[in-house]
C-alpha cells in the first residue's frame, strides 16, 4: 500500500469531499474532546490518582477515529459511490482515500491526546507521566485494529448492516487479545525478561504491527470494492 495523495489530485479531492461531509460533526467532536478532558480533572479533584490523564489520550483517539468512519455513512446516504466510480478515478484511489483519513485522523487525536493529558495533568497534578505515551500509542493501535475491521466490513456489507457483523468481530478479537496478552505477560514473568527492554521497543512494535494490520485491511477492502456494483 503507497500512500501518495501529495503527489495525487484525485486521492486530495476525495478526501477533501470527505472532510466537508464531516464539517457536520465538528461541534460533536469539540464536545467529545471537552467532556474527556474535563473528565479526569473532575476526577483528579475528588481524589482520584495521577493515573486518571493516562486515558485521555485513548479517548481523543477513539473520538478521532469515529468521527473519521462517519465519512462511510454520508457515502451510503448519498449514493456518492455510483457517481465517484463513474470518474476517471480507480478503485485503488477510492479506497486508499478513506484509508489515508482514518490513519491521520487516528494519529491526529493520538497527538491531541497527549498533548492534552501533557498540559492538564501538568496544570493540576504538577507532574506528568511518560506512560501517557504509552497510553497513546496503545489507544492508536487499538484503534487501527477497529478501523481495520470496520472499513472492509462497511465495504462488504454497508454502513448500516455492517454494525452487528463488526460487534460480534471485535468480541472475538477481545477474547483472543486477552488471552494473547495474558500469555504475554505470563512468559516475560516466567523467562525473567527485563521490562524495561520491551518497553523501549514498544512504539517500534506498536508502528510496525499497526502499518501490518491496516495493509491486510486494505487489501481485502480493495478486492471487496472492486468487485462490488453499484
Amino acid at each position: 500500500m503507497k500512500i501518495t495523495s501529495g503527489k495525487n489530485p484525485k486521492i486530495e479531492g476525495l478526501i477533501i469531499k470527505d472532510l466537508l461531509q464531516l464539517k457536520t460533526y465538528r461541534k460533536t467532536l469539540i464536545s467529545f474532546i471537552v467532556i474527556f478532558s474535563i473528565t479526569p480533572i473532575l476526577q483528579y479533584t475528588s481524589g482520584g490518582g495521577e493515573g486518571i490523564f493516562n486515558m485521555l489520550p485513548i479517548m481523543i483517539t477513539l473520538g478521532f477515529g469515529m468521527f473519521s468512519i462517519a465519512s462511510f455513512n454520508y457515502d451510503e446516504a448519498a449514493k456518492a459511490d455510483r457517481y465517484i466510480k463513474s470518474l476517471p478515478i480507480s478503485s485503488k484511489e477510492i479506497v486508499l482515500s478513506k484509508y489515508i483519513l482514518t490513519i491521520c485522523a487516528t494519529i491526529l487525536g493520538g497527538i491531541l491526546g497527549i498533548l492534552l493529558a501533557f498540559i492538564i495533568s501538568s496544570i493540576f497534578a504538577k507532574e506528568y507521566d511518560i506512560e501517557i505515551i504509552v497510553q497513546a500509542l496503545g489507544g492508536i493501535l487499538g484503534m487501527s485494529i477497529v478501523e481495520a475491521i470496520q472499513i472492509p466490513c462497511i465495504y462488504r456489507f454497508g454502513a448500516e448492516k455492517a454494525r452487528m457483523q463488526i460487534f460480534l468481530v471485535m468480541v472475538i478479537l477481545f477474547v483472543i487479545g486477552a488471552l494473547l496478552v495474558g500469555g504475554l505477560i505470563y512468559w516475560v514473568q516466567r523467562l525473567d525478561i527485563e521490562t524495561m527492554k520491551i518497553e523501549a521497543l514498544m512504539p517500534l512494535i506498536f508502528a510496525g504491527f499497526t502499518a501490518l494490520v491496516y495493509k491486510v485491511s486494505y487489501n481485502i477492502s480493495y478486492k471487496i470494492y472492486e468487485k462490488k456494483e453499484f
